[in-house]
């Protein structure tokens, strides 16, 4: 396109896919989405000055250097990029959302120099104490430029779930407390919960997006106007975190069988960026609301239950276990949200339920159910069906021998609905 050469290959692809081989003068004038997909320098975003919205998807380079001779970003995405050092960021002055996912770098105080900011996403960063406990706080408290709010007008101006230097998560909370006021409250490795925040409106369903429960009996002091207020409520799950050789040390140490360890030490190894976690028997019979999930559920999901600490997520699959008999056809690919009791309509779960089949993941766009057999709940085979069968039960087929099978075929994890964070070895990792 341009007669000069690139620095670097993966931005000039990025370049020639949006652009083609047109006028050269349109560089000046580009103002994207990019989306660049791996690449190790970004010196050639200088030929972008009008650029406003950019993702860099496995991004190779130690830092951003050269990021901000895109000086008109306005929207900025990093998927599963190396850079320890994101130093640049605070160089662009416009910026207003950010979304960081899977990156190396630990500290974020770079954000505080970008005084147009309005929307924070950061997923699976190992934040250090300072980005914890004084950057995040600045964040939630530092009023929006255009209307002078603390930024917490909907649950989703900022949302934070990484993890510290000891791999314990890091979570932020909305509480509401008294008059119909709401509280950020900042939870992590501290035994009691800090409120951090004055009271901002928020939407009423914030409890429901931010993880939050109030019915829990963990309850949290709340001042307001010199009179003190205690406050139900509970912010994510009673889960165990660790980074990969722990976790691959708790499969091998398990009573599972050689196969079953086989297939997590595959799920593992596939995403060795991410933290593991699994959950307690208390959080098994929180999620499945004392009902004895089939299938050996509480075995497996106390050894080991995903990757990614996340409220909202799913996994994709592109095959069925192969060496089954009567395996069903390839599954897309397609993304199956997993939870016990997958979320069907009260319809198809009564007709899932009168034949004795209990879902545990969901195409959520009307396809497929992956299911257990309740009529014999020590079989941990997963079966898949479609919804639209009549009768089900005559349409089984077997998709894994079991749920450590099931999460050894994932090739991507999507947090949130929309962050797809693919495994080393999948057709769209870099």
């Amino acid at each position: 396109m341009a007669t000069t050469s690139y620095k670097d290959p993966a931005i000039e692809t990025a370049i020639a896919g949006a652009l083609g081989a047109g006028d050269p003068a349109a560089l000046a004038t580009f103002e994207g989405p990019l989306m660049v997909r791996g690449g190790s320098r970004l010196d050639d975003l200088a030929r972008l000055p009008a650029l406003r919205e950019l993702t860099l998807e496995g991004f190779a380079g130690e830092d951003l250097a050269g990021l901000s001779g895109a000086r008109a970003l306005r929207t900025l995405r990093l998927h599963r990029c190396a850079a320890s050092d994101i130093a640049e960021i605070g160089l662009l002055e416009a910026l207003q959302h950010v979304e960081i996912v899977g990156s190396r770098a630990s500290d974020i105080e770079p954000l505080l120099r970008c005084g147009r900011v309005e929307h924070v996403d950061i997923h699976g960063m190992p934040l250090s104490s300072h980005s914890q406990r004084t950057v995040l706080s600045e964040l939630f408290l530092r009023p929006r430029p255009n209307t002078g709010r603390v930024p917490l007008g909907s649950a989703q101006d900022i949302a934070i779930n990484s993890y510290n230097e000891d791999a314990v998560p890091i979570g932020w909370a909305l509480v509401e407390g008294p008059g119909g006021t709401w509280y950020a409250v900042r939870l992590g490795s501290a035994a009691t919960p800090q409120v951090i925040s004055a009271p901002s409106g928020v939407v009423q369903n914030a409890f429901q997006e931010e993880g939050l429960d109030a019915d829990s009996s963990a309850r949290l002091l709340i001042a307001n106007g010199g009179q003190e207020a205690v406050i139900p409520a509970r912010f994510g799950r009673d889960i165990v975190t660790a980074r990969l050789p722990d976790a691959r040390a708790r499969v091998e140490a398990s009573s599972l069988s050689a196969p079953d360890k086989a297939w997590l030490a595959a799920f593992l190894g596939r995403f060795p960026e991410q933290i593991a976690w699994w959950e307690t028997d208390a959080e098994v019979d929180r999620a499945s609301k004392g009902a004895e999930v089939p299938g050996g559920w509480r075995r497996y999901r106390t050894t080991i239950a995903m990757v990614a600490p996340n409220f909202f997520w799913s996994l994709r699959f592109r095959s069925f276990q192969a060496n089954l008999p009567g395996v069903w056809r390839e599954p897309g690919p397609l993304f199956y949200d997993i939870r016990p009791g997958a979320t069907l309509g009260t319809e198809e779960r009564y007709r899932f339920n009168a034949e004795g089949l209990f879902p545990v993941g969901i195409e959520p766009n009307g396809g497929p159910v992956l299911v257990f057999d309740a009529n014999r709940p020590e079989d941990p085979t997963i079966w898949v069906v479609s919804r639209n069968e009549v009768p089900l039960r005559a349409a089984l087929s077997p998709a894994f021998s079991s749920y450590a099978a099931l999460l050894g075929h994932a090739d991507a994890v999507r947090l949130l609905g929309k962050i797809v964070v693919p495994c080393t070895d999948a057709p769209d990792a870099e």
